[in-house]
């Protein structure tokens, strides 16, 4: 009965520290600029993810999530985001509160285009 007690304490123990660790993360943000119309501004905020952060440590393709707010002539969108970075291609997916889920691929210079124009990373962020 000692040793289970003693693997339970080390179990508990190890995914307060993991929890902890990946806690430590926070939240980021990002936003983006669009080049033809420097008004709209699309801004990313990354959300941790227990799930996430131990999946990213033990895989080649890792995957971030988070919350987004779209910022254009037409209004304002929000809704929520999925990002999966490989070792070739990093690719956005974009789920609104009200619309169709849209997409894009990152450039390696970080910068995407779509039918607005090319989006480039505001500097500073």
């Amino acid at each position: 009965m000692r040793g289970a007690a003693r693997v339970s304490r080390t179990v508990v123990c190890g995914l307060a520290l993991l929890t902890l660790v990946g806690c430590a993360r926070g939240t980021t943000a990002k936003t983006y600029v669009n080049q033809n119309n420097p008004a709209e501004t699309l801004t990313l905020e990354d959300r941790f993810s227990l799930h996430n952060s131990v999946y990213n440590k033990t895989h080649d393709f890792h995957m971030y999530s988070g919350v987004f707010t779209l910022k254009t002539t037409s209004g304002t969108t929000t809704g929520t985001y999925t990002s999966g970075v490989s070792k070739q291609k990093t690719g956005l997916v974009f789920q609104p509160k009200e619309g169709k889920m849209w997409g894009v691929e990152l450039r390696s210079d970080s910068t995407f285009e779509n039918e607005r124009g090319t989006w480039t990373l505001k500097p500073g962020a």
